[in-house]
């Protein structure tokens, strides 16, 4: 796993573009050295894998989130999470959200991932979450709904084909501004 994306999270990583994303979360999946689940809420990692462009990994559990479905689904995930380490991969937060819609969808996604982190920790389940995000005036926003995101202490920008921590991405991919900086969800 990617060096800066050790200890438990939740690792925020901003997405500015699809494609990249989905090649850099298949790898992370593909080199986990562990169990893996895979929350494919955009359902792209499965329809690539449909399509036979991604192979299937025996240790990657793939879940396709819906709204009826996922107290049971979570109740599940954390069943596994917290008995033995794993690696949870959701793709994206924007999917996970707008399940729901609106700020409501968020908050509920948030909360959800913060769960899973807070009761996988003791046992090493490491959480990491893409978002679709583009660089705004005041600062990164979830694409498509524009909410700033900030105030959250893991955040990375796809770069590259890495993540690199925010404070770390350079200046021109950190738009100015005094904004709003109240963490996703608040």
């Amino acid at each position: 796993m990617h060096t800066n994306l050790a200890g438990p999270g939740p690792h925020i990583i901003l997405c500015p573009n699809v494609f990249p994303k989905c090649a850099y979360l298949a790898g992370l999946a593909r080199d986990a050295g562990r169990a893996t689940i895979y929350v494919d809420a955009d359902m792209l990692y499965s329809g690539y894998m449909h399509a036979g462009m991604m192979e299937r990994l025996p240790h990657v559990l793939v879940r396709r989130p819906d709204p009826p479905g996922w107290n049971a689904e979570l109740t599940t995930m954390i069943r596994m999470t917290s008995a033995e380490p794993h690696l949870v991969i959701v793709d994206t937060l924007n999917g996970l959200g707008g399940m729901w819609g609106g700020p409501v969808g968020i908050r509920r996604a948030v909360h959800s991932i913060m769960l899973l982190a807070a009761l996988g920790r003791d046992v090493g389940t490491t959480v990491v979450v893409a978002a679709a995000a583009r660089a705004g005036q005041a600062g990164y926003e979830l694409a498509p709904g524009g909410r700033l995101v900030g105030g959250a202490g893991r955040l990375y920008l796809l770069k590259g084909g890495e993540p690199v921590p925010l404070a770390d991405a350079g200046s021109a991919d950190r738009p100015g501004g005094a904004g709003d900086r109240r963490p996703m969800g608040a």
